[in-house]
């Protein structure tokens, strides 16, 4: 199982100005507090994988519930 690590980026943070891995330089460690609340529409969060590759997550879609029928959308760009 691989393991993931999530940040929120700062307000205002652009995810179309992430285009190539050199332009990945967040600080995010696997340490950093795992827990992002009250998500919106074009939120973006950083991630870092259990490797150390970094990506970012732009929210899309969100569908808020206290049940299984809640769910996020999002666009994904990550390092290979």
């Amino acid at each position: 199982m691989n393991d993931c690590f999530f940040q929120l980026a700062p307000e205002g943070t652009d995810f179309d100005s992430f285009e190539t891995s050199d332009d990945l330089t967040f600080n995010i460690t696997k340490n950093d507090e795992q827990d992002i609340n009250q998500l919106e529409i074009d939120d973006v969060v950083y991630i870092l994988d259990q490797y150390d590759k970094k990506g970012i997550l732009k929210i899309t879609g969100l569908v808020k519930s206290f049940g299984s029928d809640g769910f996020v959308e999002f666009d994904m760009k990550v390092e290979r």
